[in-house]
């Protein structure tokens, strides 16, 4: 992942946290169904190729969550357009 999509990703991410932070129907729709809540917030949709999943830290475990390898196939500049709502999912599977 190019630093560009990289960067993109960590600020939809933060996006994302500081919306489920603030607003707890968000928050549950982000872990029961995380592709529909990110898709309302980028008001985009996601490739159906992608997955998507919320996982929900608790007080004494923390998750560190690696992108995929190089050789991982990324969106396409098209795909990541349509996806990105400005601030860009840097989706890869």
């Amino acid at each position: 992942m190019n630093g560009d999509r990289l960067e993109k990703r960590k600020n939809l991410e933060l996006e994302l946290i500081q919306k489920a932070q603030s607003n707890e129907a968000f928050r549950n729709q982000l872990v029961n169904d995380p592709r529909a809540a990110i898709e309302a917030h980028l008001g985009e949709t996601i490739p159906a190729s992608f997955n998507v999943k919320t996982i929900e830290e608790t007080p004494d475990t923390f998750f560190l969550v690696l992108p995929a390898q190089r050789g991982s196939r990324e969106l396409t500049e098209a795909e990541l357009d349509k996806v990105s709502g400005g601030s860009g999912c840097g989706c890869v599977d």
